[in-house]
This record gives C-alpha cells, sequence and structure tokens, in this order.
C-alpha cells in the first residue's frame, strides 16, 4: 500500500510505500543532496535556458549557467590555432598555446615518424626511400616487399658472385647475366651485338665503373667470303649511325 508524503526540501508531495513512511524525507536523490549540501532550491525563473554557444535550450542547475555542457564551455574560451602537420585549423585552451601544435594523435605521431625516418638505397631497384631506424634491419635495405623477395632471391641464386673468368655475375628478374654486359645495355639502351665486348681498362674484371669500360669489336674470323661479310659490315656501320647505300 502507498501513501502520500510531503519533501522535507521543496515541499512537494509524493507518493512511496506504507513501510518507508519513517525513512522517506525527500521526492527525490536531487531533493536529498541538495537538502544535505544546504543549498536552496532551483528558481523556476531559471530553469530553461539557451546555450550561449549553440543557441540550445537546457534545464539549468543553476542561475549563473550559460552553457548547456561542457563542451560548449570549453569551445566558448578556446582559441583558435593551426596544425603544423595538415594545416587544419582547431581549437585549443589558452593555456595549449605555444604547447599543443598538432590537431590530433595522428598528426603528432606521421610528424615524429618524419622527423625520425632516415633516407635509404634499395639493394634491388635503388630507389631512394624514408624509414625510421628502429623499423630498418642491419644490411638489409629494400623499399617494398617485392624488393625484398627478389633481391634475398637473388642473393640465395649467387648475385655478386665472381665466377672464374673473373667477371661478376649477377642476376636480373630471374635472368642470369654477367654485370659489365648489363650495365652497358642498360647505359647504350640496346643490347650488345655478338661481335662487340668491353675491355676493362684497368685490367680489374670485376670494376664495372662506367668509365672504367671501352667498346670492343670482335673482326670476322680470317678467310671468310665478301659475300657472306658484306651484312655484317652494314649491320656495323648503322649501329654507330652510318647510312649504308649501295653504288
Amino acid at each position: 500500500m502507498k501513501i502520500t508524503l510531503q519533501c522535507g526540501h521543496c515541499g512537494k508531495d509524493f507518493e512511496a510505500r506504507a513501510d518507508q513512511e519513517h525513512r522517506r524525507h525527500y521526492c527525490s536523490f536531487t531533493c536529498k543532496g541538495l537538502a544535505r549540501r544546504g543549498k536552496p532550491i532551483i528558481d523556476p525563473n531559471f530553469a530553461i535556458k539557451t546555450c550561449e554557444r549553440c543557441s540550445k535550450e537546457f534545464k539549468a542547475r543553476s542561475p549563473a549557467a550559460r552553457f548547456c555542457s561542457p563542451k560548449c564551455r570549453e569551445a566558448e574560451a578556446s582559441v583558435e590555432l593551426k596544425c603544423l602537420k595538415c594545416d587544419k585549423p582547431f581549437m585549443a585552451k589558452p593555456s595549449h598555446i605555444g604547447r599543443r601544435v598538432y590537431c590530433s594523435v595522428q598528426c603528432r605521431g606521421a610528424a615524429k615518424t618524419e622527423r625520425a625516418s632516415l633516407e635509404f638505397t634499395c639493394q634491388h631497384c635503388g630507389k631512394t626511400y624514408s624509414r625510421p631506424p628502429s623499423k630498418q634491419r642491419e644490411g638489409i635495405n629494400y623499399c617494398s616487399r617485392r624488393c625484398a623477395t627478389r633481391g634475398m632471391g637473388d642473393k640465395k641464386r649467387g648475385n655478386g658472385a665472381i665466377n672464374q673468368d673473373g667477371y661478376r655475375r649477377v642476376q636480373y628478374y630471374g635472368k642470369p647475366m654477367l654485370e659489365h654486359r648489363y650495365l652497358m645495355e642498360k647505359h647504350l639502351g640496346r643490347e650488345l651485338k655478338e661481335w662487340e665486348t668491353l675491355h676493362h681498362i684497368n685490367g680489374e674484371r670485376s670494376d664495372n665503373r662506367l668509365e672504367n669500360w671501352e667498346v670492343w669489336v670482335i673482326r670476322p674470323h680470317k678467310g671468310q667470303r665478301v659475300v657472306e661479310t658484306i651484312p655484317w659490315a652494314i649491320d656495323f656501320l648503322t649501329t654507330y649511325g652510318y647510312t649504308v647505300s649501295k653504288a
């Protein structure tokens, strides 16, 4: 059975169980808390107010309330700053001026990574890339997983090994080649002819610097007929930019 009681703080009537007559003195926890703190009842004239930040109506708990939420209260007192990473404007407290320079944790982490990154040269394709020192393994410099797979595969197959003739043998895209011929073809922009050979000026066959090479020509063997030599002569002259015409 329920009975009607009167709140000891606001004076309103409320219903309660009969066995709670001697224990219930307040209509709600709000009145109970205000009564214990000795605070007066909220004035009805200030119950509904308009937020000065977002113009939203809210129930005020105090006549001095100006904002509907802590977010609006902080936004009203904040200042506009510019992110050093993405140039995006953001709001911050006045006390954060000079201390906060990034709009988010993501921008701060990206900026920190860029500052700590070092430049390396890929061992497979020769491309320059940036990577934090913490993610770099000693002696293994590859710009991508694809280059790492091919580079490690070339090493397992003997990439860069010196053969019995003293030339450096490498593998490019799975094809074994002599390094000096591959680099010269890449420099000339064409394949070397079968009658062209490379001479190492200093005599070191493993020294494959461009300035250490000379292109030599192997002449046809002795005793070859003139008719059989003419196609080779035409190919030889046209290779080096000459125009051949029959008289």
